[in-house]
């Protein structure tokens, strides 16, 4: 989750520096990355290019964590 003002180019450059080096190899199943973003009436869901898909959601989650990202592992449920 990122507030709009954690929006910045320097933590976008972070951010997808840390999901290429959790991406895996092209052929592998992968996870796909989505980021939230709160605003005062709901959140807005941004859903990453597969290219920064990750092959260990949870690795990639304490890395992202380190980080000073919230990031969390949750279900993205289809009605």
């Amino acid at each position: 989750e990122l507030t709009p003002q954690e929006v910045t180019t320097n933590n976008l450059n972070q951010l997808k520096s840390i999901l290429q080096k959790h991406s895996g190899k092209k052929r592998q199943a992968k996870v796909p990355v989505l980021a939230t973003i709160p605003t005062p009436q709901q959140y807005q869901f941004v859903r990453f290019d597969s290219k920064y898909w990750v092959q260990d959601d949870q690795v990639t989650v304490n890395a992202l964590k380190a980080s000073g990202f919230d990031a969390r592992i949750a279900p993205v449920i289809r009605s």
